[in-house]
C-alpha cells in the first residue's frame, strides 16, 4: 500500500493538470480506503477541514485572540489548504463530478451572464441617452417656439452631444 501511494506521489509535479490531480486524488482516497465514504460524512470533514483553516488564518493574525497555550495545535494555512482542497475533490469524485469541466461550466455560464447584464446595462443608458435628449429638445422647443422640423435638428445635436461626451 504504500510503495503504491509512493509511486503515485513520484509523478506528482507542478505541470500535472486539474484532471490529473483530481485522478491522483481518487486513487490516494482508494488506497487509503475512504472511496466509499459518504458524501455526508466528506461534507463533514469537509466542513471540519475548512474550520481548521479558519483557525491556522486566525494563529497569522495579529489581532485574533488565540490560545498561546495551544499553539502548536494549530497547523499551517497551506497544509490546511490542501486538506481542503483533498477533500473537495474527494467529494467531487464520488459524485462523479470532473472538477476541470465544473469550473469551466460554471466560468462559462459567468461570462454569460457578465455578458447579458453589459448588453442590458448598455441598452439602459442608450434608452436614457436617447430620452434625455428628446425631452430636453422638447423644452427647448417649446421655449424657443420652432417648428417640428428644427426640433427634430435640436435634438439630433443634443443626442450627438450627450453620446460625444459621455
Amino acid at each position: 500500500m504504500l510503495k503504491k501511494q509512493n509511486q503515485l506521489y513520484e509523478l506528482l509535479n507542478e505541470n500535472n493538470s486539474l484532471n490529473e490531480i483530481q485522478d491522483y486524488i481518487r486513487k490516494i482516497i482508494t488506497i487509503r480506503g475512504f472511496s466509499e465514504q459518504r458524501v455526508q460524512d466528506k461534507m463533514l470533514l469537509l466542513l471540519e477541514e475548512t474550520g481548521e483553516l479558519a483557525k491556522a488564518i486566525r494563529k497569522t493574525l495579529p489581532e485574533a485572540s488565540i490560545d498561546y497555550e495551544k499553539i502548536e495545535n494549530y497547523t499551517d494555512i497551506e497544509e490546511e489548504i490542501a486538506d481542503v482542497f483533498i477533500v473537495l475533490v474527494s467529494i467531487c469524485n464520488r459524485l462523479n463530478i470532473n472538477l476541470y469541466n465544473a469550473l469551466k461550466k460554471k466560468e462559462e455560464k459567468k461570462l454569460e451572464q457578465q455578458r447579458q447584464n453589459e448588453a442590458s446595462f448598455k441598452k439602459s443608458v442608450d434608452t436614457f441617452r436617447k430620452n434625455t435628449a428628446k425631452k430636453a429638445a422638447q423644452k427647448i422647443s417649446s421655449r424657443l417656439g420652432i417648428s417640428t422640423e428644427q426640433a427634430d435638428e435640436v435634438e439630433a445635436i443634443l443626442s450627438d452631444e450627450i453620446n460625444t461626451n459621455s
